[in-house]
């Protein structure tokens, strides 16, 4: 959640994030489209290399990636959302 925080300040996307005690989180995203487009398409590239290599002592290596190309995956596919409603 920091790298993504980090890498949305520059674009001036406002990201907040909430990893509550019981495991469940809450991420959000506010910004200009284009802007948005590109935050996700940095995050896609960085965040699994990023959680990769985040020491853990509860998931492997390889766990941590797949955990954040399903963060990934899920903001991409709300964020294509938008564009189904125009034909």
């Amino acid at each position: 959640m920091a790298a993504a925080r980090r890498r949305a300040r520059p674009l001036l996307v406002e990201w907040r994030s909430i990893v509550k005690a019981d495991g469940s989180g809450y991420c959000s995203m506010d910004g200009n489209t284009f802007r948005l487009d590109m935050f996700l398409e940095r995050l896609r590239r960085d965040l699994p290399t990023i959680a990769e290599a985040t020491p853990s002592v509860r998931h492997s290596p390889s766990q941590r990636r797949r955990l954040a190309n399903g963060l990934v995956d899920v903001l991409c596919k709300w964020r294509g959302g938008f564009y189904e409603r125009y034909y």
